[in-house]
């Protein structure tokens, strides 16, 4: 790739022979690329493969071009003896109605045969047209507008009125339109994109829409090409080679106006963009965990502040969209002291504040369901050891008689979470990673199930006797997706239950075809994992059950708490949609802050009372935080070569070490906290993963990147810029 041209060295050089793309990234998007490199400490290469996948420079894939039939007029001077046939007749009338019509559509309708003899008579002219739209196919009938209420008229017309007063003249700064949309869940925040697309698109722009990968369903879909139909391009981990390299030329040559995709969208070769919008920007699949390891909302930010080469475009308008926003984004419509005065590397992000926005009333009007929360302590008591309590056991019965349709989410996969022998204490774990195996009961290629590892993808026959003791006391302990589906059918055994978890998505339409059979009424109870808690609009699910509302408050993260609540909230946003529905959450700590708030669906209480925690530790967004990872298959290398980079590090920052523990420890106020980098190393949470040992270093500061800078790191190691 040719990034600049240079004056030619004296040696000698191999002349340029081809072009295989011209301009395939803009020097706008060679600027993202090198700030990507600096901010996220990683090679310009890496950036700029990021723009330029793989697949693109494979050149047994070729490109797909309509093939455009049209009637000629020397048709009616053919000689007798080419005069077409009854059959060809009806090709020339229906060409003659249709001026254009691509080959397919008329080789459904009539022979590849007459088609031919028509080509050989001059009588038709086939000729090749645009690229093929990889995504044709998902338009399925006629759109239909929506009304806008109110508020949405409110929000519309504030980010319109925004977007005309941002025109950027050649020697002032102009402001970028950033905003974040809060709207509760049902609130009609798609509409309102749809609109902002709909005219960033009439000025001949191209826009982003980005959703977490999930997210990508049917209805998504299906609702974008319905209004842009010829106009949008599709991306997502289950497209085909072809259609990828088909859907990326079709953006560079502008033919693709809306591009909806994953994280990896924002690096499609886009030109004229107009508009970045980010559904659900609160999701961490946002955050790729692979070199670069960028996070598409900080990326997206930068976008929208670059200076425009051509000042006729203006700056992208960026919008956030969640009804359960990251802290750290609502916390940018906050101005505060403490985010005024966070200092900024040259790499850094320019401080800018987005305007909040707000939709608190569902689009049709119906209210957000009642949420109850079931202390399972209570049901032991009552000897009820089922995986589903009595209050909502008698609520899925209810909805099967009333032919509504439930909605019960388990963030784990599975039978068991892991089996161990009573006897002597024996648990199973994975070879490659220090994880305790899961029990699958039903496995590829293994009759009684199996046990796998989630980490590494490993699997290995089950247990039947303990290896150690030889024991035949072998428990299964906790519950998964799979062991909570049997144990739904035989409490309702006349119930069609659907499961959506990783373990039933492995064909390409697979979630497509669950979301069908709930939208169709062809399914009773949909069960699955996190994977149904956005982007389903089911108009006769009433009931939302949480089975297990605990998994993921213990983890050892600052942001535990968040992501529970946010997970929570966004489940029961599932229910009661278009009629009245209800959510019943079981847990353990009913008392626990996250499940207090989400019950109320209280996002501005949560926000406060954990803000304050996070400014009690300075946590982000109070300050930044880079990780550095050593992982080694050896490992005592692992752990000298971590407390090395951690010492040097400590020396660097002059940092006392020393504690004296005779005197009571006092805690400092938040204003008396020094500006010191705070340095931490620990394993990683799972020592092992893959069969390498694993040590984290995490460097807290308002600039930690001024701790690194003069730091050289051996190999092995990996940098994380603000991890997730």
């Amino acid at each position: 790739m040719v990034i600049d041209e240079i004056e030619k060295p004296n040696f000698e050089c191999l002349k340029v022979t081809t072009t295989i793309i011209s301009e395939a990234v803009t020097k706008q998007q060679l600027e993202l690329c090198k700030w990507m490199s600096e901010y996220y400490c990683t090679s310009l290469r890496n950036c700029l493969q990021l723009f330029i996948p793989s697949v693109i420079w494979k050149s047994k894939i070729k490109l797909k071009y309509e093939q455009n039939v049209s009637l000629n007029n020397s048709e009616l001077q053919t000689p007798n003896s080419k005069l077409p046939t009854k059959k060809q007749q009806e090709i020339i009338e229906y060409l003659k109605e249709n001026e254009k019509t691509q080959l397919p559509i008329l080789k459904k309708q009539f022979s590849a045969s007459s088609l031919a003899t028509l080509k050989k008579n001059g009588i038709i002219s086939i000729k090749e047209g645009d690229l093929i739209n990889p995504d044709a196919s998902h338009i399925s009938k006629p759109h239909h507008n929506k009304p806008l209420t109110k508020e949405q008229q409110s929000v519309l017309k504030t980010i319109q009125s925004a977007q005309k007063n941002t025109a950027p003249s050649p020697n002032s700064q102009f402001q970028t339109p950033q905003f974040l949309l809060h709207g509760i869940t049902g609130s009609g925040k798609t509409e309102i994109y749809l609109q902002l697309i709909k005219k960033a698109v009439e000025k001949d722009q191209q826009c982003i829409l980005l959703v977490p990968e999930i997210a990508l369903t049917t209805q998504t879909i299906q609702y974008f090409s319905e209004h842009f139909p010829g106009q949008i391009s599709i991306l997502h981990s289950n497209l085909s080679e072809g259609q990828r390299v088909q859907a990326w030329h079709r953006i560079h040559q502008e033919k693709t106006k809306l591009i909806l995709g994953s994280r990896s969208a924002l690096f499609t070769p886009w030109k004229k963009l107009g508009l970045i919008i980010i559904d659900e920007e609160h999701e961490w699949t946002y955050k790729q965990e692979s070199a670069p390891r960028y996070h598409a909302r900080t990326v997206a930010e930068y976008i929208s502040q670059m200076k425009r080469k051509n000042t006729a475009l203006g700056a992208p308008t960026l919008l956030l969209g969640s009804a359960t926003p990251s802290l750290e984004s609502y916390f940018k419509t906050q101005k505060t002291k403490t985010e005024e005065n966070l200092q900024t590397s040259n790499s850094e992000l320019r401080t800018s504040h987005s305007k909040l926005l707000s939709l608190t009333h569902r689009a049709n009007n119906t209210a957000l369901p009642p949420v109850h929360i079931i202390d399972m302590r209570d049901e032991f008591k009552k000897k009820n050891f089922n995986i589903l309590s009595e209050d909502l056991h008698k609520a899925i019965q209810d909805r099967i008689e009333k032919k509504e349709q439930t909605v019960l989410f388990l963030n784990k996969r599975g039978s068991s979470s892991s089996i161990t022998c009573r006897d002597c204490g024996f648990t199973p774990k994975c070879t490659n990673c220090d994880i305790c195996l899961t029990y699958h009961k039903f496995l590829r290629d293994f009759q009684d199930g199996g046990l796998v590892c989630h980490y590494c993808g490993n699997f290995q026959k089950n247990f039947i006797t303990c290896p150690d003791c030889k024991s035949s006391a072998i428990r299964h302990i906790g519950t998964g997706t799979q062991k909570a589906e049997a144990q739904l059918q035989e409490l309702f055994p006349k119930a069609r239950i659907l499961r959506a978890d990783k373990d039933t998505m492995g064909s390409k339409f697979a979630f497509e075809t669950i979301y069908n059979k709930m939208k169709n009424n062809e399914a009773d109870i949909l069960l699955g994992t996190q994977m149904i808690a956005k982007g389903l609009d089911l108009p006769n699910v009433t009931l939302t059950g949480i089975l297990i509302a605990d998994i993921g408050l213990h983890i050892p993260d600052f942001r535990a708490s968040e992501r529970v609540f946010q997970l929570l909230t966004q489940v029961a946003g599932r229910s009661g949609r278009h009629k009245p529905g209800e959510v019943i959450i079981q847990t353990y700590q009913p008392f626990h802050k996250a499940l207090q708030f989400a019950k109320n669906h209280d996002y501005l209480g949560f926000y406060a009372h954990e803000i304050q925690q996070r400014e009690l530790f300075n946590y982000p967004p109070y300050s930044k935080t880079i990780k550095l990872i050593f992982a080694d298959e050896n490992p005592k290398i692992a752990a000298e070569e971590s407390l090395r980079i951690f010492n040097k590090l400590n020396e660097q920052t002059h940092r006392p070490l020393t504690l004296d523990f005779s005197q009571p420890l006092k805690v400092p106020t938040v204003p008396e906290v020094p500006n010191i980098p705070t340095i931490s190393l620990s394993p990683h949470y799972i020592p092992r993963l893959h069969n390498k040992y694993i040590w984290n270093i995490s460097i807290q500061s308002n600039s930690p990147k001024d701790v690194i800078s003069s730091l050289k790191l051996g190999k092995g190691w990996k940098i994380d810029v603000d991890p997730r």
